[in-house]
């Protein structure tokens, strides 16, 4: 027996061990669960302070999602935007969907403050406060049940 007849056997039987496993499990039912938090995004700012950057998250099962449910601030189906925390000159905004399953949007903060320039002294920020914005992105299902094969 040569080389290549003997990974051809080799492959055959593992193809078969996998086979014979497959028939002996046993079928489970898994259930999609009605909302899932699919993104969590924080951004913050120092004192005289803007940051900001672009955000895209993927949402799993897309074709599952209960588009009944609507996020009233920026009519996204299927998903809901929730703020976690706010301050300063914080928040989201250009809220889309980016494709069919990404859900996109621009998140920023500002910090407070201003900016004082002496001459030949530099620059100073006074009254400098930080700013930070958070949010949570939830995808909402349709009841939806799986069934998938379990190995004993």
């Amino acid at each position: 027996m040569n080389k290549s007849t003997c990974v051809v056997f080799s492959t055959v039987a593992v193809l078969a061990l996998a086979s014979f496993l497959f028939a002996q499990a046993k079928n489970k039912s898994v259930q999609l669960p009605p909302t899932a938090v699919i993104g969590n995004e924080y951004q913050s700012a120092g004192g005289c302070q803007d940051t900001g950057r672009q955000v895209q998250i993927g949402i799993p099962n897309v074709e599952y999602l209960d588009r009944s449910v609507v996020d009233p601030t920026w009519h996204i189906q299927g998903v809901t935007i929730r703020e976690t925390n706010k301050v300063g000159n914080s928040g989201i905004r250009n809220v889309s969907m980016a494709s069919a399953s990404v859900v996109g949007f621009q998140i920023f903060a500002g910090g407070g403050g201003s900016t004082q320039c002496i001459p030949f002294g530099g620059c100073s920020c006074v009254g400098g406060s930080g700013g930070s914005y958070g949010v949570e992105v939830t995808a909402h299902y349709k009841t939806a049940t799986f069934t998938v094969p379990v190995p004993e």
